[in-house]
Formats: structure tokens, sequence, C-alpha cells
């Protein structure tokens, strides 16, 4: 997952310039200061860990705290919990991917040396 999310801030950098990680840190800093005028707001920490996401692979555990918090909040909400299903499912695509490509080149390295 994390490879990918580097992919689509690399295409998002080429597309916007490379204005865009600042753009985002100054977000994550303005929902920052929103999350601690109003810490009971689910919705800034949803936003924000969907900062988090963009931002790239270190963040990602702040990404999955900011959206537990979110839950713990509005447990019900079925945007966070659509949102936490898409990231099991991306972790899970990835994680399978990574099986399989490892499956095949172990079985291509072990048919390059018997050769």
């Amino acid at each position: 997952m994390q490879n990918q999310k580097k992919v689509v801030l690399k295409i998002v950098r080429e597309k916007m310039g490379d204005n865009i990680e600042s753009e985002l840190m100054n977000e994550l800093e303005e929902c920052s200061q929103m999350i601690k005028d109003y810490p009971n707001d689910a919705y800034f920490y949803f936003f924000r860990s969907q900062i988090y996401g963009q931002l790239g692979e270190e963040y990602e555990l702040k990404q999955l705290a900011d959206l537990k918090k979110a839950l713990e909040l509005q447990p019900n909400n079925q945007e966070f919990l659509d949102y936490q299903k898409l990231l099991n499912r991306q972790e899970e695509f990835f994680r399978e991917s990574s099986r399989k490509l490892k499956i095949f080149l172990e079985e291509n390295i072990e048919k390059k040396e018997t050769k």
C-alpha cells in the first residue's frame, strides 16, 4: 500500500508541482489546530487521517490512529466505516500481491539455479 501511495504522491507532484507537499503540511497544521479547538469533532480527525494518508508511508500509523479516534467519536458514521474498509481492502490487496510476487520470484530463482 505504501508504494502505491508514493506513486500517487509522485503523480500528484508532477501534475501540481512540488508545492503539493507543503500544501498538505499546511492543511495538516490547520486540521491539527481545529482538533485542539474542537477535540470532540470526529470529522477533523477523519480529515487529518486522509491528509496523513496522502503524505505517505511515514504517516501511516498517524493516519490509522486518527481514523480510530474518529470512529470512537462516531462509531456508526458510514463515511468513516467505508474509509476504514477501503484501507483494509488496500492493505489486503498489497499483502496478497507481495505474497504472490515473493512466490513468483522464488520459483524463477529456483528455475535459474537448476539450469
